[in-house]
């Protein structure tokens, strides 16, 4: 995942995942940056250090917050999957 692009090149590499793609990226109020990966949902902190892995044994190749605001849902092959979250998901502007 890149932190930004500027002038079509990235700026800073803002976190690594080996287990494929990333989808579904989000935040949550703390600066936690969530997203849908080969092997579950992978959780980085604001400065793109890994603090935690989801491990749902399929790949989780949607993820979005649901209507709660400190949860969120992972859709993955057949199966879909609710988390309960310590943190809120990070406010729209």
């Amino acid at each position: 995942m890149y932190k930004k692009m500027v002038h079509g090149r990235i700026a800073k590499t803002f976190a690594f995942t080996a287990a494929r793609l990333p989808d579904g990226i989000h935040c949550d109020s703390k600066g936690n940056v969530y997203a849908g990966c080969g092997d579950g949902v992978h959780v980085w902190n604001r400065s793109g250090k890994l603090i935690g892995k989801i491990y749902t044994g399929i790949k989780c190749s949607q993820l979005f917050n649901s209507l709660a605001k400190d949860a969120w849902l992972s859709w993955g092959g057949q199966k879909l999957f609710y988390a309960t979250l310590a943190a809120s998901g990070a406010p729209l502007s």
